[in-house]
């Protein structure tokens, strides 16, 4: 886990480890070497433009000055440039011809070239250690054999992430738009559903797990029958613990019901038989 502090600025890894979603991935992808440490020098090239790229770079400390290069992004005539976890093989979009000169100074908690987790990509730029740095490498390569492929939000955020490609005025290895980035990791994270607050007895946003959903007939029935037994007059804790219970539990189906019936994303129930 020693790497999760530097993963979690980025909002793919950063809603993984909030989300429900079982860690157990990532440990066996850091244990397989997919992710691994380097040292640059100052004026030390990390890659250069045309190259294809072999993973994504976070920096830990010290600073990489990137350069955007004089080619586009992949093209019909290099049809390679295609979304690796995706069968959709519509090539990316040129770079407007680079009508942006970009020149960045990307420092600690700052990544480069995310795209070759989720597409074949050839480096668009430079980039060159300006000062002594410490990188952290995640290997595309295992990214896809490891952990794409058991976690299938790895799958959902790169066609969301090929999409985005499409909006941007010019694409390049520095991607500084992390506000569309995490709308996106939340969602397929399930970070972003509406939630019931007691508390404050109005729909919020809630960012980690929605306690307020039931997914199974078995927690329908937890929810449906009442903590209250009489054995329960004898112990005071236990009664207060009861009425608590009971209280959240009407309230969740005040939620399911009343409240749901206006949401834009109902929240999903359970089926029923005829018996049940």
């Amino acid at each position: 886990e020693v790497f999760f502090p530097v993963l979690k600025v980025h909002p793919f890894f950063g809603s993984y480890f909030l989300s429900q979603e079982s860690q157990s991935p990532m440990h066996k992808f850091v244990d397989d070497g997919g992710i691994e440490e380097t040292s640059l020098g100052a004026d030390d090239t990390l890659f250069t433009e045309g190259q294809l790229s072999e993973g994504m770079y976070f920096i830990v400390n010290g600073a990489v000055k990137y350069s955007l290069g004089q080619k586009a992004a992949p093209t019909e005539e290099n049809p390679e440039g295609t979304c690796s976890l995706s069968t959709n093989s519509t090539p990316l979009p040129h770079a407007h011809e680079n009508s942006l000169c970009l020149e960045v100074s990307v420092e600690a908690k700052q990544w480069l070239s995310e795209a070759s987790l989720w597409l074949i990509w050839w480096h668009l730029g430079n980039a060159v250690a300006k000062t002594s740095c410490k990188i952290v490498k995640v290997q595309a390569e295992n990214f896809r054999s490891v952990l794409a492929e058991v976690l299938p939000q790895a799958s959902f955020y790169a066609h969301r992430f090929r999409h985005y490609t499409t909006t941007v005025h010019t694409m390049s290895d520095y991607v500084d738009d992390g506000g569309v980035l995490l709308e996106i990791a939340e969602d397929i994270f399930n970070l972003n559903h509406a939630a019931f607050s007691i508390v404050q007895c109005r729909p919020i946003q809630n960012r980690f797990h929605n306690e307020w959903e039931r997914y199974s007939v078995s927690e329908w029935r937890r929810v449906w029958r009442s903590a209250w037994s009489e054995a329960l007059l004898h112990n005071r804790s236990a009664l207060i613990a009861a009425m608590m219970t009971d209280m959240k539990r009407d309230a969740v189906l005040v939620y399911q019901t009343l409240f749901a019936m206006n949401m834009k994303r109902p929240p999903s129930s359970a089926s029923f038989t005829e018996e049940e």
